[in-house]
């Protein structure tokens, strides 16, 4: 509750942010050096970004190597560019952390090597903000901030390496002593790894360096007659909009451009629209990239067995909001079950009964509930006891051929890893219908994205090894029955199938 707080009070100010910097600078001249940006610069600066990166991905092996993981230049590529994917939803880029996730290999070696590789970005930017700064840009509200900055990055380094607070964190997270001591030890040998930490430094200082290529690309992008030496903001800029008060440091970035520009008389419009373009190509465009890396990336992919539920219990959710969503969702798949008047039901993966029993309200037929765990029949059985269960495998169902009129299988396929296989097997024993309800793609993820749910999965619930957009789910349906009609229900879709 706490994190979906601070993000909405983090968006809401970013939002009232950039809307005053919009109309204070006049919307219509922001408009105008938009449309008169050099297309082919900015093109080219793009294409840059991505090799400039690779100074990136070669720190980060460097800190990998100095605790003996070996990872290739490829894959440590792709994970940094899901993890700025990450870095949009956190402060201070802290999403970053999902690199340890995707790496697969131990959380107290891995993390300690995402967390120096961005103390030493930190500390690159504040030698070049206070270089650059001395040189070209004498601000004195600028000079407050880098000291503000340096104070905060002095406080997180003192804190990060600091044994005591590492136990109590621990502690409230619960974790072995093992592993706070294993993250410590891991810390610990790489700041005592001077050759390595040197190396990794250089090559952040060398990676902000190679960026002002693109800053000034951007910059004469969007008039030519722009002062080269305003490329020099570019590192203060991005040190500015480091402080963890708006979403991916929108609106303060954008503020500082405005002042760091003007310092050479250059049009506010101008230091606005050169801080987007910024955002864009450093940030938004290798975080996209990252994006669909992530949701294609086979060495993620995890299989489930077994999976009789989700983690998050959206049945018996007191959220007002999941509620009504839900009982919508039994309203829609109980008047999909009314209009086949069936006289006999057979329900798989019921779980722990939520569905059964209020299918049950809109039909008189008598229905046999079933699920292939043991521990979760016993559930509903408590729950709900006027109803029959029985243990059963969706793949291997116990009933002759026609058994019963309608099959409901409402939020299963989705767990399933042959949900072809599970079809054809169901298309047997019903003798005229089956009920089918499965997330709704993409707007489930989305849904679960917007509530900070398994970011690390992209908002994929775990157990989810299936996901269909409405068409996809017709297509697989149609393999097995003759007619389809789905109804979409908020972010589900539930199928009415006839043989």
């Amino acid at each position: 509750m706490f994190k979906r707080r601070t993000f909405i009070i983090k968006l809401v100010i970013t939002i009232l942010l950039l809307l005053y910097l919009i109309f204070k600078i006049d919307l219509d001249k922001i408009v105008d050096t938009f449309k008169n940006t050099n297309l082919m610069l900015i093109s080219v600066a793009v294409f840059l970004i991505f090799i400039i990166y690779s100074l990136r991905v070669i720190k980060w092996g460097v800190l990998l190597s100095a605790l003996d993981i070996k990872v290739s230049f490829i894959r440590r590529f792709k994970i940094i560019l899901i993890g700025i994917f990450y870095s949009f939803f956190t402060p201070a880029k802290a999403g970053e952390l999902a690199r340890a996730y995707f790496l697969k290999r131990d959380f107290t070696k891995t993390i300690p090597t995402i967390l120096w590789d961005k103390i030493l970005d930190a500390v690159a930017l504040v030698t070049l903000s206070l270089v650059f700064m001395i040189i070209f840009f004498r601000q004195t509200i600028v000079f407050a901030m880098i000291v503000l900055f340096v104070i905060m990055l002095i406080t997180v380094l003192v804190l990060l390496n600091n044994r005591k607070l590492i136990s109590f964190l621990s502690d409230i997270l619960k974790l072995p002593d093992k592993y706070k001591e294993d993250y410590y030890n891991s810390m610990k040998s790489i700041m005592q790894n001077s050759r390595s930490l040197l190396t990794a430094y250089f090559l952040a200082i060398m990676y902000y360096l190679s960026s002002l290529v693109v800053a000034l690309l951007i910059i004469k992008s969007l008039n030519p007659e722009l002062n080269y030496r305003l490329m020099f903001a570019h590192p203060i800029a991005i040190l500015i909009g480091s402080i963890p008060l708006t979403i991916s440091g929108l609106g303060i970035r954008e503020s500082a451009s405005i002042g760091l520009f003007g310092f050479y008389n250059a049009a506010p419009s101008y230091g606005f629209s050169y801080s987007i373009l910024v955002f864009a190509i450093i940030t938004l465009i290798p975080g996209v990239v990252g994006f669909f890396l992530n949701i294609t990336d086979s060495d993620k992919k995890r299989v489930y067995k077994n999976i009789a539920g989700n983690y998050y219990n959206k049945h018996r959710s007191k959220n007002p909001a999941v509620k009504l969503l839900i009982n919508k969702f039994y309203k829609d798949i109980g008047s999909v079950i009314k209009r086949t008047e069936a006289k006999r039901i057979l329900e798989l993966g019921c779980g722990e009964g939520h569905i059964t029993n209020e299918i049950s309200k809109y039909t008189n037929a008598e229905i046999i509930a079933t699920d292939l765990e043991e521990d979760i029949v016993r559930k509903a059985k408590s729950l709900y006891p006027k109803f029959p269960y029985m243990l059963c495998s969706v793949y291997d169902i116990p009933f002759k051929e026609n058994s019963f009129n309608c099959v409901v299988a409402a939020e299963l396929l989705e767990h399933l890893e042959h949900p072809d296989k599970a079809l054809e097997e169901i298309s047997k024993v019903t003798s005229k219908y089956l009920v089918v309800s499965v997330p709704r793609e993409p707007l489930w993820r989305i849904a679960n994205v917007l509530r900070l749910s398994y970011l690390s999965d992209l908002g994929n619930t775990p157990g989810h090894v299936q996901n269909w957009t409405t068409g996809q789910l017709r297509r697989l349906l149609k393999r097995h029955f003759s007619k389809v009609k789905i109804k979409s229900s908020t972010v589900w879709n539930i199928a009415l199938c006839r043989k």
